[in-house]
């Protein structure tokens, strides 16, 4: 269906477009496999915006995968220009299953720059903050550095590690 003011056909496989007030510049497609696209030409502001009108609900946007594994993350990717920049959210493949990360450029283990676990681990610089080089303690907080270095303070374990 393509739609231009009051005018609707059908394009080919399906898919819904509807035009700008001007009738030619796409602003909205969505394709017969579900994917949509949205297309803003505006100098200031947003591209899209999610309104939650019901004062007794919140506002969230839900990402499902189809599975409920390290095989089919859910993320989103930040480009510019086409041009991967960050992704945020899980990782396809990740060594720490389930871990939430920050990556930059294409949204890859490889990349990532920050890691949460599941059990709550931070690692900066390390993919899985699990892992720790000592068996004696097993940091909250491990931050990968160029150098052999490790903070401790009086504490049963401690509260961050660095390491090369």
């Amino acid at each position: 269906v393509v739609t231009r003011g009051s005018t609707a056909s059908t394009v080919g496989g399906g898919d819904w477009i509807f035009y700008r007030d001007n009738g030619t510049d796409e602003g909205f497609r969505l394709n017969h496999q579900g994917q949509s696209t949205f297309t803003a030409n505006n100098s200031s502001g947003y591209a899209a915006r999610f309104i939650q009108a019901h004062a007794s609900n919140p506002a969230f946007i839900e990402i499902n995968s189809p599975n409920d594994n390290n095989l089919r993350p859910s993320y989103i990717q930040l480009k510019n220009n086409g041009t991967n920049k960050w992704g945020i959210g899980q990782v396809y493949q990740s060594t720490s299953s389930g871990a939430f990360h920050i990556a930059a450029g294409a949204h890859s283990q490889n990349n990532s720059k920050f890691t949460i676990t599941t059990s709550g681990n931070v690692g900066i610089g390390t993919v899985n903050p699990d892992v720790f080089h000592s068996s004696a303690y097993k940091p909250q907080l491990h931050i990968r550095y160029i150098t052999n270095f490790e903070l401790e303070h009086k504490l049963p374990r401690p509260l961050a590690s660095f390491c090369e």
